[in-house]
């Protein structure tokens, strides 16, 4: 099942727990508790996952997990706020295209033009959605 497959099936009423849950379970594969996502089957640290997808224009935080086996400062987690999405009019439907954007980054953490073409696919969405009116 990919990911797109777990947001489908994570859909619902337009309810601002259902874009937590689908965006989570897309990421993690699983319910994850308080926005939190494990990355370990990534490859990529918290702080790295981190800093790739704030270069693409996707606000998240590194994020120690229940027995994290890495420092604070470089996590085996990340966090999502999806207030910023959700009072900026997004639904359940948008998690399926968000999470794409979220994977392509973290699978190719490193590659410069992928986080270039995200990053403008990430701006046009959010045109004309802006975060203060």
């Amino acid at each position: 099942m990919g990911v797109k497959d777990i947001v489908a099936k994570s859909m619902g009423t337009a309810n601002p727990h259902n874009v937590i849950r689908a965006t989570m379970k897309a990421l993690s594969k699983q319910n994850s508790p308080k926005n939190i996502s494990l990355i370990r089957n990534k490859n990529i640290s918290g702080k790295d996952c981190e800093l790739a997808l704030v270069k693409a224009d996707i606000t998240a935080n590194k994020n120690m997990v229940p027995f994290d086996d890495k420092s604070p400062f470089v996590t085996s987690g990340i966090r999502f706020g999806t207030p910023a999405i959700t009072t900026r009019g997004l639904k359940e439907k948008d998690m399926v295209l968000i999470v794409d954007f979220i994977d392509r980054v973290i699978n190719d953490h490193k590659n410069l033009d992928v986080i270039k073409n995200v990053k403008f696919e990430v701006n046009k969405l959010m045109k004309g959605r802006p975060l203060f009116n």
